[in-house]
């Protein structure tokens, strides 16, 4: 809803949303619409497997369990300004989003032999809080002239957002029969990602007959954008 998820997949969520709307004229020309809309959701899901491998001449048993939580909070305000004459119509809307997301993901799983012999064990806790903030523009300026078939439109419109994210990743491979060398790692993730968009069009369309007319148009857009993601060892005595 208006950009907002509200759960689903797998797992138990709960959902809180709110809303508010206001409407109202200012004269003759002015007309306001504002809204504000929040959705809050919370998600757990846990896993269990237990799977035993019957082979020709042996068995070998496999247990693995996840645990997953996660939150999702979003704001978002938008706005609706209209000016409107007897030839002109401006119309102005803006909209800002901000959304906080939060999770946890634990793993755990083990391979056993015939007797129940551990043959390799693996584990993993990842973390992550995120935080995107974005703002949209979009300017609407619609002239009119004495002759009808005569009109000049203009838009502007931009989007602006910044995510930052920091995350932790902390993983353990455990082998107990030789196959291959353990294999952990504690690291701290550094996400930024940045996305900048504007955009202008302009049209001015011309009667040169009562059946024939000239139209001209003008489109402008830039976009840029930064995606940085470091990874670093996770030093304890600084944390």
């Amino acid at each position: 809803v208006n950009g907002l998820n509200f759960g689903g997949g797998n797992g138990i969520n709960k959902t809180t949303t709110a809303g508010v709307n206001y409407n109202d004229d200012y004269g003759k020309h002015f007309t306001v619409n504002l809204s504000y809309f929040y959705g809050g959701v919370t998600s757990d899901n846990t896993t269990r497997v237990a799977r035993q491998n019957i082979l020709p001449d042996s068995v070998f048993y496999y247990n693995a369990g996840s645990n997953t939580h996660s939150t999702s909070f979003s704001h978002r305000a938008t706005g609706n300004i209209q000016y409107k004459d007897s030839s002109m119509r401006i119309v102005y809307m803006p909209s800002l989003s901000i959304t906080n997301r939060r999770g946890t993901n634990s793993s755990n799983a083990s391979s056993l032999g015939p007797k129940q012999d551990p043959v390799n064990q693996s584990t993993s806790l990842y973390t992550n809080d995120d935080d995107k903030k974005e703002f949209k523009n979009d300017l609407n300026i619609i002239k009119t002239f004495k002759n009808k078939h005569r009109s000049l439109y203009f838009r502007f419109y931009s989007d602006n957002s910044q995510t930052s994210g920091n995350d932790y990743n902390i993983y353990k491979n455990s082998f107990y029969d030789g196959s291959s060398p353990d294999d952990s790692a504690n690291q701290y993730i550094d996400n930024q990602v940045t996305s900048n968009r504007y955009g202008a069009y302009l049209r001015y369309s011309e009667p040169i007959t009562k059946k024939l007319s000239l139209q001209a148009e003008y489109q402008w857009e830039s976009q840029y954008g930064l995606t940085n993601k470091r990874t670093f060892n996770f030093d304890q005595d600084n944390a």
